[in-house]
This record gives structure tokens, C-alpha cells and sequence, in this order.
């Protein structure tokens, strides 16, 4: 994470300081940036949000270069379903020393940024209560809101 980060986020501890939070220079960002990001990323990004948000499953498909991340419930009451295609990179990296206290697994998404790469693919980045940081390097993308009664039907990673 580049604006958003753990160490700035533990930092806040509950606390918001306008000269300490990240928040202007990430708008600033994505002003410079808006008009190169794909439609359905702008209105995802402008529209929704992530916030608290869980993880509950992750399914990369190699062979295709797609990957798809459902969020069960957070600030939005739907369950979300973010698909990235022409998938380049997915990492997932965590500091066990680092993590804020709370649930363990990946925890609630706290923070997300987009971001468009010198190569011409776009970066989505997301960092958890845990600690662990997920980025996504992809050419497209698109999200679909997923029906709370079907909710059940989407298993637990384990």
C-alpha cells in the first residue's frame, strides 16, 4: 500500500488528524489518474464500499489469468464480487508482528487503492485488520452486488 498504509493506520488508533491522514494525497492520486481506469473501476470506486468488509472466498483460475474476490458484508449490506481478468499478478503478504489486534484470518478490509501501472495494467490494492496487504495486477475488471439471501450458498475459505 502506498497512501494507506498499517503503520499509518495503527498509528490513528481511532483518532482521524487531517495533517496526519493519507486521504487527500490518495484523492489527489486518483484525480490524476480517473480518467485512465477502467468504467467499471471508477464507478465501483466512487460508489461502493469495502470498508469492513470480510473476505470470504478467493478463486484464481491460471490458466484463464482471472480472479475473483467475494467480500461478505461491511459498510454495504450486499456481498460483492470483485472479477479480475488478464490477471498478472496476485500477492498476498502479511507481517505476523504487525497485525492489529482483532480477528485473525484475514480480518476486516480497513483500506483499498487503485492504481495505474507504467505498463498499462492497473494495481488494486486492499490491506486488512490482520496486517495481510492483497494486490492485484489486471487489465480488467468488473464487480457484481450478490443477493444477503444467497449468501449462505458462498463457503468459508478454510
Amino acid at each position: 500500500m502506498r497512501f494507506f498504509t498499517l503503520e499509518w493506520w495503527k498509528s490513528v488508533d481511532g483518532r482521524t488528524h487531517a495533517d496526519h491522514s493519507p486521504q487527500g494525497r490518495y484523492k489527489e492520486h486518483l484525480l490524476r489518474i480517473y480518467s485512465k481506469l477502467p468504467v467499471e473501476l471508477r464507478a465501483f470506486d466512487s460508489g461502493l464500499s469495502l470498508e469492513f468488509a470480510s473476505i470470504r472466498s478467493v478463486d484464481l483460475r491460471l490458466t484463464e489469468r482471472s480472479l475473483t474476490l467475494v467480500f461478505g458484508p461491511g459498510s454495504e449490506p450486499e456481498w460483492l464480487s470483485l472479477h479480475y481478468g488478464g490477471v498478472e499478478r496476485f500477492e498476498s503478504t502479511a507481517d505476523p508482528a504487525t497485525k492489529l489486534p482483532g480477528v485473525q484470518g484475514y480480518g476486516s478490509l480497513g483500506h483499498c487503492e487503485v492504481d495505474v501501472l507504467p505498463s498499462g495494467a492497473f494495481g488494486h490494492y486492499f490491506l486488512f485488520s490482520s496486517g495481510i496487504e492483497l494486490s492485484v495486477v489486471f487489465r480488467e475488471f468488473r464487480f457484481e452486488r450478490t443477493n444477503p439471501e444467497l449468501a449462505e450458498d458462498v463457503t468459508e475459505p478454510q
